[in-house]
């Protein structure tokens, strides 16, 4: 769980710097953009370390590995990708863009926990703590 939450703290971190380069001001602490930004991607890594114990879909029987985490990221980023419409000039495009992002950072910290972790009842052995 600390993997996948460490890992959503960096790509927040990396996020809100590539969101800088179009948004003057992002890295500002006392603004809401950074702080939206920030834990909108960080809860994507909690979110993905608890669902990390469910392995197969529960009704249609495939594995789940590493489409969760794409579920995770765009169901996580939705509150994102609709406070982009407070701004008149917003458009579909960057909408579409935020929750894209999310499904990305979703399938990236669901494979990088997973591999250093395990998934499923690995998780939940006491060896594993």
């Amino acid at each position: 769980m600390l993997l996948a939450l460490g890992a959503g703290f960096g790509i927040a971190l990396v996020d809100v710097w590539l969101s800088s380069a179009t948004v003057s001001n992002a890295w500002d602490l006392d603004g809401p953009m950074f702080w939206y930004v920030f834990l909108n991607r960080a809860a994507i890594g909690f979110f993905v370390a608890i669902v990390g114990i469910v392995t197969i879909h529960p009704l249609l029987n495939f594995k789940m590995f590493p489409i969760r985490g794409a579920f995770v990221g765009i169901w996580v980023s939705l509150s994102l990708a609709a406070s982009v419409f407070f701004d008149d000039t917003a458009t579909w495009g960057l909408f579409w863009m935020v929750i894209l992002s999310g499904a990305i950072y979703g399938v990236a910290i669901d494979v990088f926990a997973t591999k250093f972790s395990g998934q499923g009842k690995q998780l939940l052995h006491p060896e594993n703590e």
